[in-house]
């Protein structure tokens, strides 16, 4: 632990708005926005009910599921139904306060999960996930 608390102090201290304060501080009221790339993946809502369930403060969670449309034409004749079409299924059990926690895209073209990823993080996906409202500076993407 102490570690990990060395590695963050580190670059807290050349961050303007954390300097004198302590990583959790910093950190509080900060958005936690976990991008999940998925492809072909029969069990995504385990996935989600977990990151759903985080211990992060729920105001302040935000889940990313990035999928392809490739997919959506063409679901895996074993799964039946595309990951997105599971992921919309899952968002519709959650009450609504939950289902604003969670966004789903569509990544167009081909490309690997670390690209769904890196599509998911331009500044166009971004401002379509969390609006205009929020500070990218106080969004933490793990």
């Amino acid at each position: 632990m102490l570690t990990t608390v060395r590695f963050v102090r580190e670059p807290m201290r050349a961050w303007p708005g954390c300097r004198g304060k302590t990583p959790s501080s910093a950190t509080r009221g900060a958005r936690l926005s976990p991008p999940r790339a998925a492809y072909q993946e029969p069990d995504i809502a385990g996935t989600l009910r977990a990151l759903c369930a985080s211990r992060y403060p729920h105001a302040n969670l935000h889940v990313v599921v990035v999928t392809k449309e490739e997919e959506e034409r063409n679901p895996h004749p074993a799964m039946g139904v595309s990951t997105g079409e599971l992921v919309r299924r899952f968002r519709e059990t959650l009450p609504p306060y939950q289902q604003k926690r969670l966004s789903h895209l569509a990544m167009p073209g081909p490309g690997r999960k670390a690209h769904q990823l890196n599509w998911a993080l331009r500044p166009e996906a971004l401002r379509e996930i969390l609006g205009e409202a929020d500070d990218p500076t106080r969004v933490f993407v793990a």
